[in-house]
């Protein structure tokens, strides 16, 4: 039962992103894509090129992408702590989910800032109401353990319930939201986990119940 660090493309699949670049290669998209798949290639010459007009326009993923190179003790000579947690912070003023989330991990692994897990948890927390899968996952996990916070199987089963059901964000970790879900139940009374299913619902239905008549 691990928090997820995890690099997150905002692209998804990677075949149809590279057709999408043969054929749209001069639009903008395409570059500030063609950025990220440098990064992730390792041309990170190439990435930081690309993706600098876009991080000059506070884009921000561009922001989140430029951020991760310098956070990279892999990054060779653009490594830069400092550099790359200002570019994050940007990112992060915008509410950006994947920002959000690096920033936690930044947070409880006391990684180029003074290690903070209840710090960690408000960064998650935030991402977690923006939609971001891992955070949510990752929300849950800290509830569970008391990781950061006190120990709270509500609100444990009320993430994980989110990231369950976050196929966007998390496709297969989705079953481990689930079966660690799932071990909560036997703490929870049948009250706290309406509650907690309604509190799921009223972030993931589009439509409001219909009132009741009277």
């Amino acid at each position: 039962m691990k928090i997820l660090r995890l690099f997150t493309p905002h692209y998804k699949t990677y075949v149809l992103n590279i057709l999408f670049l043969l054929i749209t290669s001069v639009s903008s998209y395409a570059s500030l894509q063609n950025g990220e798949l440098f990064m992730i290639q390792g041309k990170t010459d190439k990435a930081i090129e690309t993706l600098a007009p876009f991080v000059a326009k506070n884009d921000p993923h561009a922001l989140y992408l430029m951020a991760v190179i310098y956070l990279s003790p892999t990054s060779s000579h653009h490594f830069d702590p400092k550099k790359g947690l200002s570019l994050l912070e940007k990112a992060v003023f915008q509410n950006y989910g994947p920002a959000l989330d690096e920033l936690a991990g930044l947070y409880l692994a006391g990684d180029g800032v003074e290690k903070n897990e209840a710090k960690a948890l408000h960064y998650y927390i935030q991402a977690s109401h923006f939609g971001y899968g891992p955070s949510q996952f990752n929300c849950g996990i800290m509830y569970k353990k008391g990781q950061g916070t006190e120990k709270n199987p509500q609100k444990a089963y009320f993430y994980l319930s989110l990231a369950s059901l976050n196929y966007k964000d998390l496709e297969g970790v989705t079953l481990d939201a689930a079966r660690y879900r799932d071990e909560l139940v036997p703490l929870l009374t049948p009250a706290q986990r309406q509650d907690a299913l309604r509190s799921v619902n009223a972030l993931t239905l589009p439509v409001a119940y219909p009132k009741e008549k009277e």
